[in-house]
């Protein structure tokens, strides 16, 4: 099936979810039309990197160059801790409980097929990165439901880039023909999650024969990503800059995170992002957790273990 377009794809995913339950049916098509631009740009900007001959981890992370890919890879990451209002709280619930709709798999093994198409090559391009980072969340969930295990033992979150995109790159490398009955999307995340642990068991391996302060710096490092982990991503951004030199990160002024995390502070000044770190640094990380339900609570509680 690679009949797959960014138009019919937009409207495939908004039926299947019932956005029309929660947003009027003239500002989704309004909102689904501006989204199927945006997807156009980056297509643009995946068919670059791979003409380029720039791998998916390197681009996501080249925020200079590949800005559309790098502002949606880290909206990813941000999404999944971002504080909800009730009305958003109460129809994730309701789908994350109902059945998948069968479009949800049709649209994923025609994502794979495309991936492999290289006769549309900015439409494969475009595949590739939604593929990449499908498989990505869902080992970002895994990683952030066992933070203190996974990080740890020393995984980094651009870990789990390599991860995804080698096995996605495996699997396309085979030729792609999928079995009836099959769901390739579920297989490569699966591939992918089994990567991850078998990388974890390997750096405790190593740090079995590691000098203890390095131990207790990673313990100290996962106490702290489980602290943030727990925050409203907006405080956990904030906060996680201005601990930047423990966490062996740049530190970056509010404008350029802004920039960088479009999905968590769209619509936020950068005055009133100035009193929340002011904010921040007054009140203990422990006393911070967020106060409203997030994505990731709502997937730990409704449909833990489950292929996104």
């Amino acid at each position: 099936m690679n009949t797959l377009t960014i138009s019919n794809s937009v409207a495939m995913f908004a039926a299947a979810v019932r956005l029309s339950d929660i947003i009027p049916v003239a500002d989704l098509d309004a909102g689904c039309a501006q989204l199927a631009i945006e997807l156009e740009e980056i297509a643009l900007s995946a068919e670059k990197a791979q003409r380029q001959g720039v791998s998916l981890r390197s681009a996501v992370a080249d925020a200079e160059h590949y800005p559309q890919l790098a502002r949606i890879h880290t909206g990813i990451n941000d999404i999944l801790t971002l504080s909800l209002p009730p009305v958003l709280v109460k129809w994730l619930s309701a789908m994350l409980s109902a059945p998948e709709p069968p479009s949800f798999d049709a649209i994923r093994t025609a994502l794979v097929s495309l991936a492999a198409d290289s006769t549309q090559p900015r439409m494969q391009a475009l595949a590739r990165f939604a593929l990449f980072e499908g498989v990505r969340l869902n080992l970002v969930v895994m990683v952030k439901w066992d933070a203190r295990k996974m990080f740890g033992a020393g995984v980094e979150m651009s870990d789990l880039d390599g991860i995804a995109e080698e096995r996605v790159m495996k699997w396309l490398a085979t030729g792609v023909v999928v079995p009836h009955g099959v769901r390739p999307f579920n297989v490569i995340v699966k591939a992918a999650q089994l990567g991850l642990l078998e990388h974890k068991e390997m750096l405790r391996d190593s740090l079995r024969r590691a000098q203890q302060d390095f131990v207790n710096e990673l313990n100290e490092r996962a106490e702290i990503e489980e602290l943030l982990g727990a925050m409203d991503v907006r405080d956990a951004i904030l906060v996680r800059n201005e601990v930047a030199s423990e966490l062996d990160e740049q530190r970056l002024t509010i404008e350029l995170l802004q920039e960088r995390h479009a999905v968590a502070f769209g619509g936020v000044s950068s005055d009133a992002l100035y009193q929340r770190v002011k904010r921040a640094r007054k009140k203990p990380a422990a006393r911070s957790k967020r106060r409203s339900v997030a994505l990731l609570d709502l997937l730990r509680d409704i449909a833990p273990g489950g292929v996104l």
